[in-house]
C-alpha cells in the first residue's frame, strides 16, 4: 500500500504513481545494500588495470497487483557527469565480470560497503579516508581468519603476542605469509599512507594529494584482488 495519499495514472497499461511507496523502497534499498556493494567492489577489483569508477546507468523498481497490472513508483531528479569510454574485448570482459562475481562474493560486507562508499565520495580527503577505513577493515579480518592456521605451521610466522600487534605490523605479516603478491616496498608505502591518515584524523592536514590518494586506491585494490 502505498505509504501516503496519492494520485496515480495509467500509462501504457502500466500504474504510475510519484514518490508514493517510501517504506517499501527503503526496504528495497536495505536489501540492495547487503548485495550490490559485494558485487561492484568485485568489479573494480577484477577491472582494476582499466582504473573504472563503476556506477548504476539506471535503476527500477516495480510491483505487481493481483490483477498482473505493473506499479512503477516515480521519483525525478537531474545530475550529470562527464566520462570517457574505452575499447574491451568481449572475452575479456566475460572473464572479468566472472572473476568479480566470484570475489565479490568472498568479500567481507563491510569491507565491500565502505569500498563502495569510497568509490562515491566526491570530496578527495573523505575518500582517502573512506579507502584507508577499507584496507584497515581488510587487514583486520584477514589477519584474525589467518594468524592461528599460519602461525600454527612454524616458529617463523609466530608473533610474540598476536592479540596486541599493531596495524603496521598485521599488515608486514600479511605481505609475508597471506598476501605474498605484494612486494617488500609496500610495507613502507603502507607506512606512509597511514601517516596521511593521521595527519587528516589529527587535524594536521585538511586536503590530500591526488597523486596519495591513486597510491592508496591502487593499494586498496592490489589488497582486494588477493584478501
Amino acid at each position: 500500500m502505498p505509504s501516503t495519499s496519492c494520485r496515480a495514472r495509467y500509462l501504457d497499461d502500466e500504474l504510475c504513481f510519484y514518490d508514493s511507496f517510501g517504506q517499501a523502497r527503503a526496504e528495497l534499498d536495505r536489501a540492495q545494500e547487503q548485495v550490490v556493494p559485494r558485487i561492484l567492489s568485485g568489479v573494480m577489483t577484477a577491472l582494476n588495470h582499466y582504473s573504472p569508477v563503476i556506477r548504476c546507468v539506471g535503476q527500477e523498481n516495480y510491483g505487481i497487483t493481483a490483477d498482473g497490472v505493473r506499479i512503477f513508483d516515480l521519483r525525478f531528479g537531474i545530475s550529470n557527469n562527464i566520462s570517457v569510454s574505452r575499447l574491451v574485448a568481449a572475452d575479456t570482459m566475460t572473464e572479468s565480470l566472472s572473476s568479480a562475481l566470484r570475489r565479490g562474493r568472498s568479500l567481507a560486507p563491510q569491507v565491500a560497503s565502505f569500498y563502495d562508499l569510497a568509490h562515491k565520495e566526491a570530496d578527495p580527503t573523505k575518500q582517502y579516508l573512506l579507502l584507508f577505513i577499507t584496507l584497515e577493515l581488510a587487514i583486520g579480518i584477514a589477519f584474525q581468519c589467518s594468524y592461528r592456521q599460519i602461525a600454527a605451521q612454524g616458529a617463523q610466522a609466530q608473533l610474540r603476542d598476536h592479540t596486541k600487534v599493531r596495524l603496521q605490523e598485521k599488515f608486514t605479516w600479511l605481505r609475508q605469509f597471506v598476501w605474498t603478491t605484494l612486494n617488500p616496498d609496500d610495507d613502507q608505502l603502507f607506512q606512509s599512507l597511514r601517516r596521511s591518515r593521521n595527519d587528516i584524523a589529527h587535524g594536521n592536514a585538511v586536503s590530500i594529494d591526488k597523486s596519495r590518494r591513486l597510491e592508496l586506491e591502487n593499494l586498496v585494490q592490489r589488497v582486494l584482488s588477493v584478501a
